[in-house]
């Protein structure tokens, strides 16, 4: 819709200008047309850097995960350092059988905690934070396309107080 009315005040400018036969004709049509495309590119400039006509939104999964290694100690939740400082981990895991997934540590904020229980399940919470339209920005901003944009992932591990956290430095 908004794209839309851009194209309909570039074309309305355009046509005010040269077919506006009247001063007082033109000077309407300019103001009228130049008032809609510059509201039309200030609605996109401010979805664009300040989420107009979107809300937060976070939706929650929870999975249970099995430990990527087994160790003499127990289990283990492996966590990979992908640079020198550590900031940076990818976190090892098995949701099932031999499959063995990780965190994706550029959009990830990564939490671990371990519970006092010994025989409880290892529990992945996985929060995805991301920009939804409203009812009416979906209307308005139809064409673009950063409905469901992403903000953050964040990752909670709860894992039993038998399981260990180790890096590759550790092992």
């Amino acid at each position: 819709m908004i794209l839309f009315g851009i194209i309909l005040g570039v074309i309305g400018l355009f046509a005010s200008f040269v077919y506006g036969r009247k001063n007082s004709w033109r000077a309407i049509g300019t103001i009228v047309f130049g008032l809609l495309l510059i509201g039309s590119v200030t609605a996109i400039v401010g979805n664009d850097t300040h989420h107009w006509a979107m809300h937060r939104s976070t939706t929650r999964q929870q999975t249970v995960i099995k430990a990527s290694k087994q160790t003499r100690h127990g289990p283990v939740l492996l966590a990979v350092k992908l640079d020198r400082a550590g900031h940076d981990k990818a976190y090892v895991y098995k949701t099932s059988g031999n499959q063995t997934k990780h965190t994706n540590p550029e959009t990830t904020r990564v939490s671990v905690y371990q519970t006092g229980k010994t025989n409880s399940a290892a529990i992945m919470t996985t929060n995805r934070h991301e920009w939804q339209y409203s009812r009416l920005g979906k209307v308005m901003f139809a064409g673009l396309h950063n409905n469901h944009e992403l903000i953050y992932n964040s990752v909670d591990y709860s894992v039993p107080s038998t399981w260990s956290v180790l890096t590759v430095q550790h092992r």
